[in-house]
């Protein structure tokens, strides 16, 4: 048997405050990794639901996925109630709906992607259309909305919405498009009482906690409070000269306890590609079953992770905000290919989400060429970080 635990937990009391916030109006709660942001979404979804049209946003299709799959165990019939949707999927749908154009979006001038939406035209153009009719009572709970950019929000106000809660770590921004602390804030007119923040780690070991503070950045979002559980277990740096070597090392984790959920974190498609084809084909002697091994590639594609059974995903970086898994493999080589050609920050930010996302276990896979600049921007301290050749 593989099953996991992918039930909501019981909520802490900081939570549970929170949650007793009055439902109208507008609030942004922020929070760390691990400190039950979506958590605290979803709940806030299920009370809802009971008096009021809610609808649920998130920014990427794996994190609906894991969420809906959540809500389905924890809330039963009830979880049919709650509308979600990816943003990018709903604005199409919102817009089309008040303008009858259609549900493409209009770019800005100098778009470089079909992520880059011309928020004034799309108010303008809603403003003047004679099919607008926007549901004032309808409650939008939105995730991960850092990645969203300020006048996504700016849009949302200026067309009638008066019912939003954003959850958002500034942290864990992964697009060019997202916004800051104060965009938000000024965009939804927030206060200070406006402002909720989410303190205790309850997904992190203290070990894994304390290594993925390393990367901390942007202080617009409060660092969290040191776990208390301790697992044991150092994050390891594994250098190999063969990545067939971590392919093993990999499906022997899995085959150890396949009731675990092992993530495998790349930079991007080539190498993700490698590691899915490997670990499903590899031939290997295992004590049990082979391990599910589930991806997704882009928007354009279904998920089809099972969140609530063990196995191994594979995951590009950007798709893994708001999950956990019980082990994670980062591959280090793949990630500052594509970080390291942006900036610095980029990388920090990127590996802050990496790590964060183990509960257990956290390794960094490398390859054995020297890279001065790479081993730099990682702790040198042997409590934060062991070091091992997986080749030995």
């Amino acid at each position: 048997m593989n099953e996991r635990i992918i039930r909501l937990p019981e909520l802490s009391d900081e939570q549970f405050k929170v949650l007793g916030k009055p439902k109208e109006g507008f609030w942004l709660l922020l929070g760390g990794p691990g400190t039950g942001k979506s958590v605290l979404v979803m709940q806030r979804l299920k009370q809802l639901s009971a008096s009021g049209d809610a609808l649920f946003l998130a920014y990427n299709k794996v994190l609906h996925s894991y969420c809906q799959q959540v809500m389905r165990t924890s809330f039963g019939d009830n979880a049919m109630k709650i509308t979600t949707s990816t943003i990018f999927k709903w604005l199409g749908e919102f817009y089309d709906e008040q303008v009858k154009q259609g549900r493409k979006l209009p770019k800005l001038p100098a778009a470089q992607s079909d992520y880059d939406i011309d928020y004034e035209v799309m108010e303008a153009s809603v403003r003047a259309s004679d099919h607008a009719k926007v549901n004032k009572g309808v409650y939008l709970v939105v995730d991960e909305g850092q990645d969203m950019p300020e006048g996504f929000y700016n849009f949302l106000v200026s067309v009638g919405f008066e019912n939003i809660f954003v959850a958002a770590d500034f942290n864990q921004t992964i697009t060019e498009r997202q916004s800051t602390r104060e965009e938000l804030v000024d965009a939804l007119a927030l206060s200070n009482n406006d402002v909720l923040t989410l303190k205790e780690n309850y997904r992190n070991s203290s070990e894994i906690a304390k290594f993925s503070q390393f990367f901390y950045s942007d202080k617009s979002t409060p660092p969290s409070n040191e776990p208390t559980r301790v697992a044991g277990f150092i994050p390891t740096l594994l250098k190999c000269k063969y990545r067939l070597h971590a392919i093993k090392l990999i499906l022997r984790e899995a085959d150890n306890d396949p009731r675990k959920l092992i993530g495998v974190i790349v930079g991007d498609h080539k190498d993700r590609e490698f590691y899915i084809s490997r670990l499903r084909t590899l031939g290997m002697n295992l004590e049990n079953p082979r391990p599910t091994v589930a991806t997704y590639k882009n928007s354009h594609d279904t998920v089809e992770i099972d969140f609530a059974h063990g196995g191994i995903v594979v995951l590009c970086d950007a798709s893994v905000k708001g999950l956990e898994f019980d082990v994670v493999y980062v591959c280090l080589d793949s990630i500052w290919k594509i970080k390291s050609s942006v900036d610095e920050v980029a990388f920090k930010k990127s590996m802050y989400v990496n790590a964060s996302r183990a509960k257990e276990k956290l390794f960094l896979l490398k390859n054995l060429q020297e890279n001065r600049e790479l081993m730099e921007r990682l702790p040198n301290d042997p409590e934060l970080m062991q070091i091992g050749n997986l080749d030995e």
